[in-house]
């Protein structure tokens, strides 16, 4: 991700080092923390809190305040998306110099505020920010850096910077796959060129409207208003979005020019046709209203745009994102036994789901971390789970890749059923439930 960054400085007090976070040196530099209503008490109208910066119309642009340390070196500034995240200093600790991170940048010590332009829209962000020292280089060694603010868990559960963009105007959706056809190796994707493939669906259109449109040859936003008569609010604000956001031809014809096909995150090492991972769409593609890629890898989620070089920011240069499947074929199903995740996992996870143990409860959340990334598993696979037995998902998990979780068939015609427990345990990171307690439960999304 590219980040665009500027600068400026402002006037605020410093505050000392909270040392909750256990280190035992009174040698390091004093503790900043970012201005939100946490740390100033303003209220949420104060201008200086950090949020999204309204001078920018998109509301993808964030704004970052935090408070002067006199005499410091300057101040190291990262974020990462919020589920990354989310468990404290050992998360962030875990995507350091992965892509994970996507800002790390230090500042010089008379700067207090960062713009972080254009990021990507609908998502929840995290950040975390510390005094750097004049005693260290700043470079490799950090020793004398104040703690961070930013990582919250244990006590300092408020100690967290989290901000949201906001959803994306209305886009076009321009590309998308016809599923009925996708095989183990190829993809039949289909385009949309002209902003009369989606006027043609407004409400209240009729064949008589849209010929009368079609037959100007070339048209404006107001030819089309013009044309219609009565258009629906909602139909309205898509139009004027298309207009006002995408470059649109005088023959309604989108500015897109190039085809991008690249494999999801979740399964990087899939293949793709070396021609498909920025092709130029030509004319005849337009006219037939689809192009046919090939050279896939089978069970591999593939992430697909059309994408305008007139743009400069990138996450508006691209239209609708298709994120879409190869084929492929669910082997038999796989038993998972209690004794041999026991022996491989044992309860190596009962620092934060203490209760593992006391339910003799085996993880199942290290199979399905590799059933999702692992291209050898299709969509649809089937899990055997030992009846009598209990198991426990862990995590915060996300898939986007369908499979069975079932008690074996043989243990079934007994009688017996397994159990899975969603999240186990009272999570010491969480203490602001009653008595200090709270349980740690476990979303799994797909």
């Amino acid at each position: 991700m590219l980040l665009t960054l500027s600068m400026g400085s402002a006037m605020f007090v410093a505050c000392k080092d909270d040392d909750n976070g256990g280190s035992a040196s009174t040698d390091r530099e004093f503790m900043t923390m970012f201005i939100c209503d946490n740390t100033r008490g303003k209220g949420a109208d104060y201008p200086y809190n950090c949020g999204r910066d309204a001078a920018y119309p998109h509301g993808n642009t964030i704004h970052l305040y935090w408070y002067g340390v006199k005499d410091c070196a300057g101040y190291q500034i990262q974020m990462a998306i919020q589920n990354k995240v989310a468990l404290g200093p050992s998360a962030w600790e875990a995507v350091q110099g992965t892509s994970d991170l996507l800002l790390d940048t230090i500042v010089g010590p008379n700067v207090l505020d960062l713009v972080i332009k254009d990021q990507m829209y609908s998502t929840d962000f995290r950040f975390a920010i510390r005094a750097l020292s004049t005693k260290d280089d700043n470079i490799t060694d950090f020793s004398h850096a104040s703690n961070w603010y930013g990582h919250g868990g244990g006590r300092q559960w408020q100690e967290y910077l989290g901000i949201s963009t906001l959803d994306r105007y209305e886009t076009p959706y321009a590309v998308y796959v016809d599923q009925s056809q996708t095989t183990e190796t190829t993809m039949h994707v289909c385009i949309n060129s002209n902003v009369l493939d989606f006027v043609k669906g407004f409400e209240n259109m009729n064949d008589d409207i849209f010929n009368s449109i079609q037959s100007l040859g070339t048209f404006t936003k107001e030819d089309i208003l013009a044309k219609f008569g009565t258009i629906t609010s909602s139909d309205k604000d898509k139009l004027e979005s298309y207009y006002e956001n995408f470059n649109i031809a005088p023959d309604g014809t989108f500015g897109y020019k190039y085809l991008q096909v690249a494999p999801s995150p979740n399964n990087p090492n899939s293949t793709v046709g070396e021609k498909w991972k920025y092709y130029e769409i030509t004319d005849a593609d337009r006219a037939r209203g689809y192009i046919d890629i090939d050279g896939l890898t089978a069970n591999s989620v593939y992430v697909i745009d059309v994408i305008d070089p007139a743009v400069t920011v990138p996450v508006d240069a691209k239209y609708n994102t298709c994120t879409t499947r190869s084929d492929g074929k669910p082997g038999e199903p796989i038993l998972l036994k209690h004794d041999e995740l026991m022996a491989k996992y044992g309860t190596s996870r009962s620092d934060t789901f203490a209760a593992a143990a006391d339910y003799d409860a085996a993880p199942i959340s290290p199979t399905l971390y590799d059933f999702i990334s692992n291209t050898n598993y299709a969509e649809g696979q089937a899990f055997y789970l030992e009846g009598g037995k209990t198991y426990y998902l862990d995590g915060n998990d996300v898939t986007c890749k369908g499979f069975v979780l079932a008690t074996d068939p043989a243990d079934v015609k007994q009688g017996k059923r397994a159990r899975v427990i969603c999240g186990l345990g009272k999570n010491a990171m969480y203490n602001q439930g009653q008595n200090g307690e709270q349980w740690n439960g476990c979303p799994y999304s797909m």
